[in-house]
């Protein structure tokens, strides 16, 4: 029942980022209304991760694309650990963010990951890979 609540509480965090994703696309929406690229598959897709850590705590990843901006968020036992937001381009399957903004990065430093068919791979992240799934 425990993790029954932990699921849901994380579901309603993905959904806040989804949130503030949106506004900040209109925000940063060109006069026009134009996309960057009308071919960009992740625009409106969340990917999603859960895992528990050595110490038994629970931790979730959420990463939310709305072209051509992204939301990342992490957190441990329902609290935010870690979030960055910026700017993300496409190149065949490897997607390049540049981050604007963020705890424990650097304003401007890039971050590259995989896309895969079913998966998304987020590579020398804090020392290792971290795979999310679409949700």
């Amino acid at each position: 029942m425990k993790n029954l609540y932990k699921l849901k509480a994380m579901r309603s965090i993905a959904i806040i980022a989804l949130v503030a994703v949106i506004g900040f696309s209109f925000a940063s929406c060109k006069e026009d209304g134009g996309k960057e690229d009308e071919g960009d598959i992740l625009d409106g897709t969340i990917w999603w991760v859960s895992w528990v850590n050595n110490d038994d705590t629970l931790s979730t990843a959420t990463l939310v694309f709305s072209s051509p901006n992204f939301a990342f968020v992490m957190t441990i036992e329902d609290e935010v650990f870690n979030k960055w937001n910026g700017t993300y381009s496409i190149s065949g399957s490897t997607v390049t963010f540049t981050v604007d903004g963020g705890d424990f990065i650097v304003n401007g430093e890039t971050i590259t990951g995989t896309l895969y068919d079913d998966y998304f791979s987020l590579t020398k992240l804090y020392g290792g890979t971290l795979n999310l799934d679409k949700q």
